[in-house]
């Protein structure tokens, strides 16, 4: 049944159903979502603080780690997912065939809720994806990595650094952000964390707050409405620190409050 349903979807709701049963676990799903997110920001930080082309080769390889989810893990394959051309033309043949019988066309939609989770899996994917970059940055920089080191701490106006730089104290950062990520993967019910639902989704709240904290922070240095702006630091920040930790506080209060609907 699923097969045919790939293989020869006669409308738009046979093929959306054969969609979602060829991406039925939450890892598969997971995965193409953090290659969706993930691959371009990892792509575009390491643009501009490795080499201009790093951007041409990560994308490929996350692409690839998503198309591999399905042999090796919905043991199917995504080329029936991959024929647009398949699809519409057997849903304007489904089209045809309703004006004919009377029936209305397109189908009804996805419900809300399907809508719902989603847009929570996609925004966990994409906090996931930020916390992984921030914390793997920072530990490649505890242990002496100099890549993007330069432009990794506020910045005083002459551009010395406003910040003490220490191998602990970036070690820190990194396992807090590795801290906050294993709390998202536990409240997305992606692992399992030894943790009540509800101490999980307080503690989400508070990083959401401290993120958000960051992101708009009136400090002299860093933050969307810091003083300094003519710093190497401040305009990395400006483009990239900032808004990530906008969305991460963004992105963890709207599934907190998605919990409570």
């Amino acid at each position: 049944m699923l097969q045919g349903l790939l293989m020869n979807p006669q409308t738009f709701d046979e093929y959306w159903l054969g969609y979602l049963a060829g991406h039925s676990k939450p890892s598969t799903r997971f995965i193409h979502y953090l290659g969706l997110f993930f691959a371009p920001i990892a792509g575009v930080a390491a643009s501009f603080l490795v080499t201009w082309w790093a951007f041409l080769v990560i994308i490929p390889v996350f692409y690839l780690a998503a198309l591999f989810t399905h042999p090796l893990l919905e043991h199917n394959s995504n080329k029936p997912f991959a024929e647009p051309a398949l699809v519409e033309r057997h849903c304007a043949a489904s089209h045809a065939r309703a004006r004919f019988d009377g029936r209305s066309w397109p189908p009804a939609q996805p419900s809300e809720g399907r809508r719902q989770i989603g847009m929570e899996t996609a925004v966990v994917a994409a906090c996931s994806a930020v916390l992984m970059l921030g914390a793997g940055f920072h530990v490649y920089w505890a242990f002496g990595g100099r890549i993007g080191a330069g432009v990794s701490l506020p910045q005083r106006e002459d551009g010395g650094p406003a910040v003490k730089e220490t191998a602990v104290g970036a070690l820190a950062v990194g396992l807090v952000l590795a801290l906050v990520l294993l709390l998202l993967l536990g409240f997305a019910g992606l692992i399992r964390l030894p943790l009540p639902h509800w101490l999980l989704k307080t503690a989400l709240i508070l990083w959401a707050a401290v993120f958000t904290l960051r992101a708009l922070s009136w400090s002299r240095y860093f933050g969307l409405f810091k003083r300094v702006r003519n710093t190497r630091f401040a305009r990395y920040d400006s483009l990239l620190y900032s808004p990530s930790c906008l969305l991460l506080g963004l992105g963890l209060f709207l599934l907190a409050l998605a919990d409570t609907a």
